[in-house]
């Protein structure tokens, strides 16, 4: 003759905002207690997480509203074209803008910056020239 398999009878139950298992007759509990791992995520990660999400869209928001926000008596920039490479401005994703005593220098990407702040005269000079002709 085969073992009558029975199931034991389990209640789920929630007290103190903390979940409750009895199983059995009732009178063994087993309360739900969570690991020190997510004590941790629960206390200190999520809401860094949370943190860290809202400053990264804060910046965002903030270098895209320099970015097209021109600035009271600064001169615009005269050219369609990244003044040290020579690259359409839009051709490798967002121009890189920037105040230079008083001039509105645009470049086509990061990489350009450092090499027009070696020697801005030279290419500042260009930049007469393309006002000039306009």
């Amino acid at each position: 003759m085969r073992p009558v398999c029975h199931r034991p009878k389990v209640e789920i139950s929630v007290r103190n905002d903390r979940p409750s298992i009895k199983t059995g007759n009732g009178k063994s509990t087993a309360e739900y207690q969570p690991s020190p791992i997510q004590n941790l995520m629960n206390i200190i990660l999520i809401p860094l997480t949370a943190i860290t999400i809202a400053c990264v869209s804060c910046n965002k928001q903030e270098s895209s509203a320099v970015a097209f926000t021109p600035e009271a008596g600064v001169k615009p920039y005269p050219l369609d074209a990244c003044v040290v490479s020579g690259e359409k401005l839009g051709s490798m994703g967002e121009p890189v803008v920037i105040n230079h005593e008083g001039q509105e220098v645009k470049f086509c990407c990061d990489s350009c910056v450092p090499k027009f702040k070696k020697d801005p005269a030279k290419f500042l000079r260009q930049l007469d020239q393309a006002d000039h002709n306009h």
